[in-house]
């Protein structure tokens, strides 16, 4: 994943848990606001070589869409999740709720 936010470029390899996570922290944070969903987990074929392509596009859809709100962008959420480093998921998980 690469990007650009108040901070500058930044470039960083996610799990699917860590986009679920924020995904997650980002509808609790706003609760009246739009938020892209992201692909639904799955336990069985997952290593799927189409099913891994679809999950890819739906999530490069998802960051597309919430980086058209600053308020997402700048947020601490996002900043956790696009610059964090560790395990990102369980960080988001002791955000502030």
């Amino acid at each position: 994943m690469t990007g650009i936010d108040d901070e500058g470029e930044f470039t960083e390899t996610r799990r699917f848990r860590e986009f679920f996570a924020l995904g997650t922290c980002l509808i609790t944070r706003w609760p009246g606001c739009y938020m892209p969903s992201i692909p639904e987990k799955k336990v069985v074929g997952k290593e799927d070589e189409k099913f891994i392509e679809e999950r890819r596009e739906l999530l490069n859809r998802f960051m597309k869409e919430i980086s058209k709100h600053e308020y997402i962008t700048n947020s601490v959420e996002f900043k956790t999740f696009s610059r964090g480093k560790g395990e990102v998921d369980k960080l988001l998980d002791k955000l502030p709720k």
